[in-house]
């Protein structure tokens, strides 16, 4: 609410935002469809900082019509509405990438197809470039489970979710965008139907980590419905990046994905863990394993009762004592 326009006061409109050292961006839907900005804030105070970045009309109208020239089936459409940074927003060195939708007054998305926004994330603000994904249905929605991550060589991977609008997600998607670059890579990219298997799935969550890139996979075909998906239906698999060869880590069986908190994995003092809930009857377990890139070995970290709750997160907290 600190953050909000004080032209409309404190709305309960969806928000996006992301937060790195020292810096954070928010953006929500403009209560003037002329003014588009994105509102930069100290993530430690919440107070307002500079810069504050205007979408200017003429960028919108170039946004838009990139848009409509990739998917000409929009064409004719009432779609009043530019939308940006409400499904993807992260900062890669100084840029913001966004997704951009062109929605009708319903705030209905009636593209399979993403868009990315580049722009320059300091004062004023600059658009400088717009990348495409062909039916690749969405690249997210705002929550705690990141759908990016960066790699020790500053290289951005990124997941699109797939599918398209009764929900089913045979397209999805893994691609990257360079060190140095604000556009889509085109030469590197790992869709779902490179792994081979006989029925539409979906990628889930993402994090990389010494060459390796984590994610999750459905592991039977997803019903439109969630409370109709059954316990433990997401397997662990390892894409090597140099190779982009995928295969599942054979020693964790099926897992827990919803309800995630912030991601699938970390880093502690070295070691990588993954988070490994099994919520079924068969063989349960709601913690961590510690995983080996080099060797493929994962071994239970910890496990607490299921009664609990489910395990979200895993933090290292070091205490300064403090003299008395």
């Amino acid at each position: 609410a600190l953050l909000e326009s004080t032209s409309g006061g404190f709305s309960q409109a969806a928000k996006n935002f992301v937060v790195t050292s020292g810096q954070g961006f928010l953006v929500q839907p403009s209560y003037q469809r002329d003014l588009l900005s994105i509102r930069s804030f100290d993530p430690e105070t919440m107070e307002k900082t500079s810069p504050q970045i205007y979408v200017s009309n003429l960028d919108k109208e170039r946004i838009r019509q990139f848009i409509l020239e990739k998917t000409p089936a929009l064409s004719g459409q009432q779609l009043p509405r530019l939308v940006l940074g409400m499904k993807l927003m992260v900062l890669h060195e100084g840029t913001l990438i966004m997704d951009a939708e062109l929605q009708s007054d319903a705030q209905t998305n009636l593209s399979r197809d993403c868009y990315l926004v580049a722009y320059e994330a300091k004062n004023g603000g600059r658009l400088l470039s717009l990348s495409y994904l062909p039916n690749t249905g969405r690249l997210g929605t705002p929550s705690e489970l990141l759908q990016y991550a960066h790699d020790e060589a500053g290289d951005l991977y990124l997941l699109a979710q797939g599918g398209d609008l009764l929900g089913f997600y045979q397209n999805s998607l893994i691609y990257r965008i360079r060190h140095g670059s604000h556009e889509v890579d085109p030469d590197w990219q790992v869709k779902i139907s490179d792994l081979g298997l006989s029925y539409p799935a979906r990628f889930n969550g993402i994090y990389v980590y010494q060459g390796k890139l984590l994610t999750m996979v459905s592991a039977h075909q997803l019903s439109a419905i969630r409370s109709e998906i059954p316990q433990d239906e997401w397997q662990y698999y390892i894409i090597d990046l140099a190779t982009r060869h995928a295969e599942p880590i054979a020693s964790l069986r099926p897992s827990s994905a919803f309800r995630q908190g912030v991601n699938i994995a970390t880093v502690i003092d070295g070691r990588l863990y993954l988070r490994y809930v099994r919520t079924s009857s068969e063989a349960p377990y709601n913690g961590y394993y510690t995983y080996d890139v080099a060797t493929g070995l994962a071994t239970p970290a910890f496990s607490v009762a299921l009664q609990s709750g489910y395990v979200a997160d895993f933090k290292k907290i070091t205490l300064t004592p403090q003299p008395r």
